[in-house]
């Protein structure tokens, strides 16, 4: 059979890797956003019984060749360029299941197979579906002290979707169970059973399970009939097998519809060597010897077009499709509701008609200031540097000037710059009371920005959540709206949680290909938009009136910093005469925390260096380790903001913890692989 003989089979490949590309992609980014997606496929331990019959097959089916209608193509390649079969390739991803287990001593693989055989029972359920019993037997021939007993990996799903494999038992050659592990590894089951002690010479493991969907339809084959192509053992075994014996019984109503057209191969994944089978009425059987290891048998049977009828892949086949459905459906109606509260009940307070620019702060402070738009953990930065412009403190740069340090001091009052001394300005109540979290009372003490203080930040953290209720204790917020705001986000973040659940149970089920990735990409981002919309807390008047403030405080800072209008109290106005340069100097210090809080600290620093240089002065509450240089200030300051941002955020965030996690798994065909324990 030619590699045209596969190419319909070709494309189910291909959809189920874009499938698995996909969920991942949906896994990650919602472990980012949202929530931690837990590791699967924890071992389980299970207790089997005697005997019984099996669940659901994996195998690959292809379409027939040009003498027979029918055969493995074990020469094809997969897009990738690996070697690819409908039966056989289940046994190279099955080599990377046992690859993966490399902590297993090589040595407990050097054994051998006396005998292989293997059973299957071909039939149908009431739907017409393809169900498969298997019962595999291996006479494994162990040294002495060497082995405790073997392992079977088995594809959990073919060409691309499920087979419901169930195990059954596992047992020895009279029936007596063994003991049995299962895991779940990159789409396989791997059944161990192992004893508590060695085993040697000669030893019967007896594995029984089932499959279902394991034929493939005459719609996507290019012989047109419905086909069962099957790997037996497998190819990825480290061990030699010196002889195999495979039957596949038909069950009632398959004998008549079968075709005739059967094939067998043996070999690696690459043979094309065919080898004998037989049929005897609903029998059908191939039987050699010398099968080296990685070698598989593979058989393949055609079947009249519509003996069996196809697995429902279509979205709704599955009741989680209306699960994802109902949850979508929610976070829409979240969305809506989000949309129309922002509207209406979250709306700020209006404020001033048009933005005007400003050069004094507000006497609300810093801290409520960032805390009303949203830049709370830029304040303790802006803080220090409003203390010492104040002359509160002096920050003293310490260290090389590759990497330098930087080190608060507390200054006695009475030490204050005259220009500041004579003009004080009145301290807002918690720009006071971080100050005093930071410092204490005392004169002369020191805050070492490379050093973490853990009580420091735990008093940092809890002052800055406190912030949002000072805020609305100071009348800028309008209270009584975290409710309705809360109920609508729940009720978002619950849609997307069945729409996600519904999504991953689809898509590991292979129901409705990709709509259900689109819908969980929908429920995402309208669950993220929707607790946006209403995470927010309405201005009141004097909210709003703040807000515009700061508005126009930015808008006088950037102003200075682009150099585009002139104002008349602009610091890059140096040549401008109607303020004294001191004053100059004054304003533009004490806006440099509110640069720091805007984020613009560098330009208007650089801006306060021109003016310390027409002036002749230097920063008295700036100590560098080489003195006043204007071409380096603007970095200096820069370089501090940075530190000090750092120095809270590190202290704060060594008082607490937290841990997430995540996990994946893939798929493959019949056959598989195993080895010894």
């Amino acid at each position: 059979m030619d590699d045209s003989t596969v190419f319909g089979v070709r494309g189910w490949h291909v959809v189920k890797r874009w499938r698995r590309v996909a969920v991942a992609l949906v896994v990650a980014l919602v472990t980012v956003l949202v929530l931690p997606v837990p590791a699967a496929g924890a071992a389980v331990s299970v207790p089997m019984p005697g005997a019984g019959a099996v669940s659901a097959g994996a195998g690959a089916v292809m379409g027939g060749a040009a003498d027979s209608g029918l055969g493995a193509s074990d020469s094809r390649r997969s897009e990738g360029g690996r070697p690819d079969t409908a039966g056989l390739g289940a046994g190279d991803a099955a080599d990377a299941v046992l690859a993966s287990r490399a902590m297993v001593r090589i040595d407990v693989e050097d054994y051998r197979f006396s005998r292989y055989s293997a059973a299957f029972r071909l039939d149908r359920d009431a739907e017409g579906r393809s169900t498969l019993t298997t019962v595999e037997t291996f006479v494994a021939e162990f040294p002495p002290e060497q082995n405790r007993g073997m392992r079977r990996a088995i594809p959990l799903d073919y060409e691309g979707h499920p087979t419901d494999v169930e195990l059954v038992s596992v047992t020895d050659g009279d029936g007596a169970p063994r003991p049995v592990d299962t895991d779940t590894d990159d789409g396989f089951l791997v059944v161990t059973s192992a004893a508590d002690g060695f085993v040697s010479g000669s030893q019967t493991y007896v594995f029984t399970y089932t499959q279902h969907n394991v034929t493939l339809p005459g719609s996507v084959t290019t012989s047109g009939e419905d086909e069962f192509v099957w790997d037996a053992n497998g190819t990825a075994w480290g061990q030699p097998f010196d002889r195999y014996d495979v039957r596949v019984e038909l069950g009632a109503g398959l004998s008549s519809a079968a075709t005739g057209a059967m094939r067998c191969y043996r070999g690696p994944e690459t043979s094309t060597q065919e080898c004998a089978i037989d049929r005897d009425g609903a029998v059908i059987s191939a039987s050699g010897e010398s099968l080296a290891p990685g070698d598989n048998v593979t058989v393949a049977i055609g079947f009249a077009p519509g003996t069996f009828t196809p697995r429902d892949d279509r979205y709704t086949a599955s009741a989680w499709s209306w699960v994802q459905l109902s949850g979508a459906v929610l976070v829409l109606i979240a969305l809506v509701l989000a949309s129309l509260r922002r509207r209406t009940v979250l709306r700020d307070a209006p404020g001033r008609p048009a933005v005007v620019a400003e050069y004094d702060p507000p006497e609300e402070g810093l801290f409520l200031s960032a805390a009303l738009l949203g830049k709370a953990p830029k304040a303790p930065a802006a803080a220090f540097l409003d203390a010492a412009v104040r002359g509160l403190v002096r920050i003293e740069e310490t260290g090389d000037d590759g990497k330098p340090d930087y080190a608060v001091r507390v200054l006695d009052p009475a030490a204050a710059p005259p220009h500041r001394a004579g003009r004080p300005r009145p301290v807002a109540s918690d720009d006071r009371r971080f100050f005093d979290i930071a410092f204490g009372t005392e004169s002369g003490a020191v805050r070492v920005l490379s050093s973490k203080d853990k009580a420091f930040g735990k008093l940092v953290s809890e002052f800055q959540l406190g912030l949002g209720k000072r805020v609305a204790e100071a009348g800028l917020t309008r209270p009584g709206t975290v409710v309705g705001s809360v109920a609508v986000a729940v009720t978002a973040l619950l849609g997307f949680a069945a729409a996600f659940v519904g999504g991953v149970v689809l898509l590991s089920n292979s129901f409705g290909g990709l709509l259900p990735v689109l819908l969980m990409l929908m429920a995402l981002a309208a669950a993220v938009i929707a607790v946006a919309l209403v995470a927010k807390v309405p201005m009141t008047r004097a909210g709003a009136e703040l807000r515009d403030h700061l508005r126009g405080l930015e808008l006088y800072i950037r102003l200075a910093e682009a150099d585009r209008l002139a104002m008349l109290q602009s610091p890059r106005g140096a040549d401008r005469r109607m303020l004294g340069s001191v004053e100059v100097v004054e304003v533009t210090e004490r806006l440099l925390p509110w640069a720091v809080l805007f984020g613009l600290e560098k330009e208007w620093a650089r801006a306060l260096a021109t003016a310390y240089e027409q002036t002749g002065q230097a920063p008295v509450w700036y100590s560098g380790s080489g003195g006043f240089q204007a071409a380096v200030f603007a970095g200096s300051v820069s370089s501090f903001s940075s530190s000090a941002a750092g120095f809270v955020c590190s202290s704060a965030s060594s008082s607490s913890g937290g841990a997430g996690g995540g996990g994946s798994s893939g798929g493959g065909g019949g056959g598989g692989g195993g080895g010894g324990v």
